[in-house]
């Protein structure tokens, strides 16, 4: 490489002209021809050992005598930084037209700008520097000149440029920004310079195309005539026209700005992403919009749907992060659907039909907050918010998890430790909500005090042995909380507040541990809960008889009299007011209880061992009543129906948001459970090891026994339990519940509970009430197929292991067989018989990556089974129902590299005999472009769209589709 300084080229070539010193020029210009690389496959050796000694034999030393160039003057056209050029194949100097030619994969950078190509010419007197391609004759792709200055990169067949202007012009120019393919036939460009004002490079083309297609012809792109190019920011473009194919369209754009950033976040425009006509909403946009990042942490997307007839909506959405700290994202979405509507209306008395409008609105509010671990040692902030109206999601989008998502909750929370102290403290903010029933429940704000278990009697040294006052122990919970129950269309209204409920709840509970007889653990505890309200419910009978008159009619229909008929002797009214209610609750407890193990163990075999652990309970309580009229919590009003003469007992606070008020009897008694869980050991031929395999998990069963109740004294028996199979895939959860009572069927089809034993009347212990099973399996196919390879593998392992104990040699037999296959004496038989079997083989394993390969495709596809089973006994009649059973796929096929099928759901319900909400999809890449089909038959909507696959030109497409509104026609 030779580093050309142009500082002092001017002024050396003026001296030289001067002093007419032409041999001093041949001179120069000789040494420096002798200083160029030359390709070592041009050198050819005349002498095989060189003679010449290594050192210099004329002992020239070097000139010490310092120069002084202080009084030469510097050019002011003169470049500011040094040249440096090399060339792979060959230099040329040409001195009388002051050009340097370079040949063979050239390259010459000055300051930040890198100018590569096959033959390069640079002219020193001007400063230029041209560049162009050479054609191969052996036709291979052409190595076309490249154009770098800092993150701006760009090829072109050929190009000039001036390294003192930093301006150029390129010939088919060929650049990419961010995601754009820019195309050019010819441009001309500026360097950015700091000194003259140009803060930017910019590129100036001609007859110029614009794509997101890399391919060396576009199958499309946006053609124009002038086009400014500000690398890595912006293309702007005046009259533009659209080319599919080569072919112009009739689709023109005045004018275009188009972001080329390669940064994450830059704000503009967002095209819309849907154009769609529906013939009750008009013509319309979805999704168009504005972003813009807020700062370093924050960006804001503002969209919107806007329909000629008035339908419109509107989101907002921010999301923000901060390293080390948190992260999250908060949208608010509102819908206005508005369509015609047909109602009908009494006009001078007489219904008729008039055409209106219907207006929907809802509304969706989404949210997640995540503290960073670490972020704060004693606080943590997070949680999610989903919350809607109306059916938001259902009403705006077609999928099907959009459609058959009927629950939505929310729970965010506030939560602070104290370290070294036995409490924390959390707020919180939940919400629950069904879409099927429109029920909405919000508990904002909702508090929360807890402490730790506080062993108070305990020494603090812990020396000696413990004393059995140190282990008793006691816990304290304060809760308080407000409550909003509404309707999601009343959610925002003024009603929904006045109704809010408020209440507190504390709840102290103390108890100790003590070890009996080594082997039983004996548990007393004491509890006393007091829950605060503070509304006030009272029902008043006004003794105001209530007449209702009924029409007789004649057999025609005509009514030729009324009968008045007393519907109810009076009215109840019902008046609310503010006090101050404590609800106490207290009782006592203590429990004995204790854990059996039972083992059996197999030598040989499958199943290697089965362990029983059985955890026995016993406790005996004791709680008051709390029905009675001296507490307060119930009260007794007169019944306005003519025909009971009980009065009605209702309770003195109104929906307590703590659940119902203590109403039980007083109770005396002993409750009794046992709890068991059932393992196995099987033996593992596929490592020789022995593993475990849990067969039920907690199977629970309990009754109770109340000693001073008049009648009814046993609780029924209930029974629960639960196992999974397959490595978790299927879940079988079990209950059931036996009666020791007989039930009277004659007042209605359930039954009630008379106090007659079952063994009275059948001399059985108990009477079968209910039982229900729930089966329920979410599964790919690539779980199934690693089951199945792991079992094959264990198989194949097996039939080795049982060959080497049959027949250790490997020969089998010695002994002739008339009855074998071949003669194991013959070793040319034995060697056929080994052919054939490694040809099969062979085709066994081909087959078997075939039927890998097929399942590869459909691995992530999902399938899901529910199944619930009952058994109720009405009229003391055993019944199966089935209230669920149902079937569901989805997932994505990749039928081909371009072909792919989406399923977002398909199923069956069975119970309903009707399919759950079948919705497909076919998409189809295009090379630079996508096609893409998706049908939900139920709604009967679907949508067909040709559209641009990257950004920022994925705005163009061609859609046809029918939206919900238009699919419920008829």
């Amino acid at each position: 490489m030779i580093s050309f300084f142009y500082k002092y080229n001017n002024n050396l070539n003026t001296i030289l002209r001067q002093s007419g010193v032409c041999l001093l020029l041949c001179l120069i210009s000789t040494l420096a021809f002798g200083q160029l690389p030359i390709p070592k496959k041009t050198i050819k050796p005349i002498i095989s050992n060189d003679s010449i000694p290594s050192t210099d034999s004329l002992g020239i030393t070097l000139d010490s005598v310092a120069v002084d160039f202080s009084g030469v003057n510097i050019a002011e056209q003169t470049l500011d930084a040094p040249i440096d050029y090399e060339a792979q194949d060959s230099m040329v100097y040409d001195i009388a037209d002051e050009k340097i030619h370079l040949y063979g994969n050239a390259t010459v950078k000055y300051g930040t700008i890198t100018l590569t190509g096959d033959y390069i010419i640079f002219d020193w007197a001007k400063n230029t520097v041209i560049a162009q391609y050479v054609k191969d004759s052996l036709a291979k792709e052409p190595n076309l000149p490249t154009f770098i200055d800092g993150d701006q990169n760009f090829s072109a067949k050929k190009m000039k440029y001036n390294f003192k202007t930093s301006k150029g012009i390129i010939y088919d120019v060929s650049t990419k920004q961010s995601n754009l393919f820019v195309l050019g036939s010819r441009a001309k460009f500026t360097s950015k310079d700091s000194l003259k004002g140009r803060l930017d490079d910019i590129v100036y083309s001609q007859d110029a195309i614009f794509t997101t297609c890399d391919h060396p012809n576009p199958h499309y792109g946006i053609r124009s005539k002038k086009q400014k190019m500000i690398p890595n920011k912006l293309i702007v473009v005046g009259p533009s026209n659209l080319e599919i194919g080569g072919v112009p369209t009739p689709l023109w754009l005045p004018f275009g700005f188009f972001p080329a950033s390669t940064k994450k976040r830059n704000k503009g425009l967002i095209f819309p992403k849907d154009y769609e006509y529906s013939q009750l909403w008009g013509f319309g946009l979805r999704d168009v919009g504005y972003y813009t990042p807020l700062n370093e942490y924050m960006d804001l997307t503002v969209t919107g749907d806007i329909y000629f007839n008035g339908t419109w909506g509107l989101q907002a959405a921010t999301r923000f992060k901060r390293r080390y700290k948190y992260s999250g994202s908060f949208s608010l979405g509102f819908s206005n659907r508005k369509q015609e509507a047909v109602s009908n209306i009494l006009v001078d008395g007489l219904p008729q039909n008039v055409l209106g409008n219907d207006v929907t609105r809802s509304w969706s509010i989404r949210g997640s907050l995540t503290q960073a671990s670490g972020a704060h040692p004693t606080i943590n902030i997070g949680g999610s918010l989903n919350i809607q109206t109306n059916n938001y999601n259902s009403l705006n989008r077609n999928d099907a998890q959009s459609v058959l998502q009927q629950n939505f909750s929310s729970n965010f929370s506030y939560r602070q430790s104290f370290p070294g102290r036995p409490f924390n403290l959390s707020a919180s903010f939940s919400h629950s909500q069904n879409t099927r029933t429109g029920k909405v429940t919000v508990r904002f704000p909702t508090l929360d005090f807890n402490t730790t278990t506080i062993y108070p009697f305990k020494r603090k040294g812990g020396s000696g042995k413990e004393k059995w006052y140190e282990k008793i122990n006691y816990r304290y919970k304060f809760n308080a909380q407000n409550q909003f129950v509404a309707q999601d269309s009343t959610l925002f209204t003024r009603q929904t507040l006045k109704d809010a409920q408020f209440g507190a709840k504390h709840t102290v509970n103390a108890s100790a541990s003590f070890r009996i007889l080594k082997y039983f653990n004996f548990t007393p505890s004491v509890n006393y809960k007091e829950t605060w309200y503070f509304k006030n419910v009272q029902r008043n009978f006004t003794n105001q008889a209530v007449i209702d008159s009924i029409p007789l009619k004649n057999p025609d229909g005509s009514i030729y009299s009324y009968r008045l008929d007393t519907i109810a002797t009076g009215i109840l009214d019902t008046v609310e007011s503010f006090k101050w209610r404590q609800i106490r609750e207290y009782d006592f407890s203590a429990s004995i209880g204790t854990t059996l193990f039972g083992m059996l163990r197999f030598k040989k075999g499958f199943i290697r061992g089965i362990r029983h652990v059985m955890k026995p309970n016993i406790s005996f309580g004791y709680s008051p009543e709390y029905s009675g009229p001296e507490r307060g919590y119930y009260s007794e009003v007169e019944n306005p129906n003519p025909n009971i003469f009980e009065p009605i007992t209702y309770s003195t606070v109104q929906n307590p948001i703590y659940g119902r008020l203590p109403d039980g009897r007083e109770r005396l008694g002993f409750n009794i459970s046992i709890q068991n869980n059932i393992e196995a050991k099987y033996y593992s031929k596929r490592d020789s090891t022995e593993k475990k395999l849990k067969v039920f998990d907690n199977i629970n069963v309990n009754t109770a026994y109340n000693a001073i109740a008049d009648s009814l004294k046993w609780s029924p028996v209930r029974a629960s339990g639960s196992t999974r199979f397959f490595k978790n895939i299927i879940t079988l959860s079990i209950g059931a519940t036996w009666d020791p009572y007989i039930k009277d069927y004659s007042t209605s089809s359930s039954g009630r509970r008379i106090n007659t034993t079952v063994w009275q009347t059948k001399k059985r212990a108990l009477r079968f009430e209910t039982a229900s099973f729930r089966l329920s399996s979410n599964m790919t196919i690539g779980k199934i197929r690693d089951l199945f390879i792991k079992k094959e593998e264990e198989e194949e392992v097996d039939e080795e292991e049982l060959e080497d104990e049959t027949d250790p040699s490997g020969f089998g037999n010695t002994e002739d067989d008339p009855f074998d296959i071949f003669d194991r004496r013959d070793p040319f038989s034995r060697q056929k018989l080994e052919e054939k079997t490694k040809k099969n083989k062979k085709s066994n394993n081909e087959q078997v990556v075939e039927e890998i390969a097929f399942v590869s495709l459909i691995e992530n596809f999902r399938i899901s089974h529910n199944l619930v089973m009952n058994i109720e006994t009405p009229n003391d009649r055993d019944t199966l129902t089935f209230s669920t059973h149902s079937i569901s796929t989805n997932g994505i096929i990749p039928l081909t590299e371009k072909w792919q099928v989406r399923v977002g759901n398909i199923g069956y319900d069975f119970v309903r005999k009707q399919l759950t909400y079948p919705d497909f999809g076919i998409t189809r890449g295009l090379h630079c472009w996508n096609m893409s089909f998706n049908w939900q038959p139920t709604r009967r909507t679907f949508s067909f769209t040709i559209q641009v696959s990257s950004a920022p030109l994925n705005f163009l497409k061609v859609p046809y589709q029918r939206n919900n509104a238009d699919g419920f026609r008829r």
